[in-house]
Order: C-alpha cells, then sequence, then structure tokens
C-alpha cells in the first residue's frame, strides 16, 4: 500500500507540474491552443493527489483520528494537506461557472498553485528520506517554471522566450539544482 501510496503522489505532483508547464510552452512555441489542456490536467493532478490521501487513510486503517492527529505532528503530512486544501479550493472553482462568478477574483485564487505545488514539492522532498535525487531534479523543475513565470511579468514574455533568456534561465537553475 505505501507503493500505491507515493505512486499516486508522485503522478499527481508530476501532473501538476505540466500544468504548470502549459502556459511558458505556449508563449515560446506559440502555441496558444494548447491551454485547453490546463484545466483537465490540474482537475487530473488533484484528482490524482486526493486518491494519494484516500490510500493513505486506507493504509492507516480507516482510523481518522489517527490520520488527523498525523497530519498535525508530521510537519510533512501538514505541508502535503495544507497542499490539498489548497487544489481543492482550486478545482471547485475551476468551472466556467465560477470563473463568471469569481471575476477578477478568480485569477487571484487560482495563484494558489504556486503555492501548492512548493508546498507539494516540499512534502515530497522530506517524505522521500533517503534517495532525493528525483525530488532535487523535479524542484529545479518547479523553480524553473516559477522563475520564467515572474521573469515573464517583469521582462514580458517576448523578453522571457527569447532563448538568450531561456538559456540564462535554464543554466542558473541548474547550478541552483545542483
Amino acid at each position: 500500500t505505501t507503493e500505491t501510496i507515493h505512486e499516486f503522489g508522485l503522478w499527481g505532483i508530476r501532473l501538476l507540474a505540466v500544468t504548470l508547464a502549459i502556459t511558458p510552452f505556449r508563449q515560446v512555441f506559440t502555441q496558444p491552443k494548447i491551454v485547453l489542456l490546463r484545466r483537465m490536467l490540474g482537475v487530473a493532478a488533484f484528482t490524482y493527489l486526493v486518491i494519494h490521501f484516500c490510500f493513505y487513510i486506507v493504509d492507516e486503517k480507516y482510523a481518522l483520528g489517527t490520520v488527523a492527529s498525523a497530519l498535525v505532528k508530521r510537519f510533512y503530512l501538514t505541508i502535503g494537506f495544507s497542499a490539498l486544501l489548497m487544489l481543492a479550493a482550486l478545482a471547485v472553482t475551476s468551472t466556467d461557472g465560477m470563473m463568471r462568478r469569481l471575476r477578477g477574483r478568480w485569477r487571484m485564487l487560482h495563484r494558489l498553485v504556486y503555492l501548492a505545488v512548493i508546498l507539494g514539492t516540499v512534502h515530497y522532498f522530506i517524505q522521500t528520506k533517503l534517495n532525493v535525487f528525483e525530488p532535487t531534479w523535479f524542484a529545479g523543475a518547479i523553480g524553473w517554471l516559477l522563475i520564467y513565470r515572474l521573469m515573464a511579468h517583469w521582462l514580458g514574455v517576448r523578453r522571457a522566450s527569447a532563448p538568450w533568456a531561456l538559456a540564462l534561465l535554464s543554466i542558473a537553475v541548474g547550478i541552483l539544482t545542483a
């Protein structure tokens, strides 16, 4: 069961990373239609992470008191559960109707995805304990995606998507990851 828990969590966070990669991919390769995949991938990531949490509950023999206690006592579980709650808010508000109802607040709310992916990455890194190669590599990829967004905001999409900017970003994140 532990392996199943880890695999669902891993695939959930991978899908979340792919969701975040949609915008840079769309901007760098000028592929506007790919944005249509973002919502579906985000909801899929959330679904995998809910299953990840459900399998954890099963592993604890449905003892919800034990699960609640562990969520409070173990820092990495608190972090992971916080990220899951954020993603739940995003999944619930990802419909067209909620976008219309929330208007400008929708975009502000959905920026929680950045905090959720950072918390999810920290959760992944802490719970991995021994072989931290993959979580470290993953943190570097998430760092690249988030820093690219900051560059696009500060420099504009055109300059942030320039080959020199992408190369510089990749080298800097590679060094930081190493």
